[in-house]
């Protein structure tokens, strides 16, 4: 990747971009991609508006409404938001603002400076899809669309992980099709080295997850409850504590990837990893997805979302249905373990998958033709 010297850039999101949780890390890794792009990048984080009365009035609301209320695209906190980064940014000569899921923090921003937008979804695709955006009242989701389509009109050029969100902004928010750009994420931890799995043994399933519900956790259980039947199987849980127990699963409820002995330790999994197992029922561009194809994991997913557009099914992983339940896991698992060229030929689709497409390397490169052409056209 070309460093731009000349480019004054601000990055902007209300997180701190250090925050390795942020946005499951994609935050971190963005802008230390951008640092090997740009010489001169200020990051326009950690502002978290404090508006207690929005925040009480939302609460008593949802205490007696039958829909629920979210304070998220709340005028409160767009105006908010629209304060103090145009004070941020008066008297500073910045050449292109770079906003990573930052429709909050943009919708209301006056500037003449070109803006790049990035994210994984559009609101309209999580309405009614993720458990927090479900049951909305109307003014909630007035409030949600008018942000994101403020900020979508208004940005240069919009960055999508995946076709499905860069339709929905086309189809849903009338955005130009020559400001839309697809690149896929990239994994959050790197291997430059595909070492081909053992099998004939234990078959070692991971599932990757905070949020056990969503992502649907109890398939898996299911999965490997059947799988122990007839088969010499483990599971490990990480990220996340059901509160159950099963003989043949461990479970890491945190790992941190800033420690380096945490990082070591998933690396670890992955490696050791057969299946990467992500049978949940609502998501965009999972890094876990990314994670485990660098380290050459087939992924059982189910066929939601963006995912289709990561798993090239039966050939670096496969898809699912969304009814698809624990004994249908069990029977690919089983069925695609036993077929050992099939299998090799996966993991070593899932391991090139990395090298070719779900990387930050790659992602930088990318996005620098799309900081190219907005800055040709300023």
């Amino acid at each position: 990747m070309a460093i731009h010297e000349s480019l004054r850039v601000a990055f902007i999101n209300q997180y701190s971009p250090q925050d390795t949780n942020a946005w499951s890390g994609t935050l971190f890794h963005i802008r230390k991609t951008l640092s090997e792009v740009f010489t001169h990048i200020d990051n326009f984080g950690t502002c978290k508006p404090n508006n207690k009365f929005t925040r009480f009035f939302h609460f008593s609301r949802n205490v007696f409404a039958k829909r629920r209320f979210i304070s998220t695209y709340h005028v409160s906190r767009l105006i908010f938001f629209k304060r103090f980064y145009e004070k941020k940014l008066s008297g500073r000569n910045y050449d292109l603002l770079i906003g990573p899921a930052a429709t909050a923090e943009l919708s209301l921003v006056e500037t003449s400076i070109p803006i790049i937008y990035i994210n994984d979804s559009t609101f309209i695709l999580r309405n009614n899809y993720y458990h927090y955006y479900r049951n909305l009242a109307a003014s909630s989701i007035a409030d949600s669309n008018r942000a994101e389509k403020s900020v979508l009109q208004k940005c240069s050029a919009a960055v999508f992980s995946s076709r499905w969100a860069a339709r929905s902004a086309e189809d849903h928010y009338g955005v130009e099709p020559a400001k839309i750009h697809v690149i896929p994420f990239g994994s959050n931890i790197e291997n430059d080295r595909f070492l081909e799995k053992t099998t004939g043994g234990t078959i070692n399933i991971l599932f990757v997850a905070k949020d056990w519900r969503r992502k649907r956790g109890h398939i898996v259980l299911e999965c490997l409850e059947k799988l122990s039947e007839n088969r010499d199987v483990s599971l490990t849980i990480v990220g996340c504590n059901p509160g159950v127990s099963h003989p043949k699963a461990r479970v890491i409820e945190y790992l941190d990837k800033s420690k380096p002995a945490d990082l070591e330790l998933l690396k670890t999994l992955y490696r050791d990893a057969h299946f990467l197992l992500l049978p949940t029922e609502a998501d965009c561009s999972p890094i876990v997805i990314c994670e485990a194809f660098a380290f050459g994991v087939p992924v059982l997913a189910t066929r939601t979302g963006g995912i289709p557009e990561m798993i090239d099914d039966k050939n670096n992983g496969i898809l699912m249905s969304l009814d698809a339940m624990g004994e249908d896991y069990a029977q690919q698992v089983s069925k695609s373990f036993d077929d050992t060229s099939f299998y090799r030929k996966m993991s070593a689709n899932a391991y090139l998958s990395y090298q070719t497409t779900f990387n930050w390397k790659r992602w930088g490169t990318e996005f620098e033709k799309v900081v190219d052409k907005v800055m040709n056209n300023a």
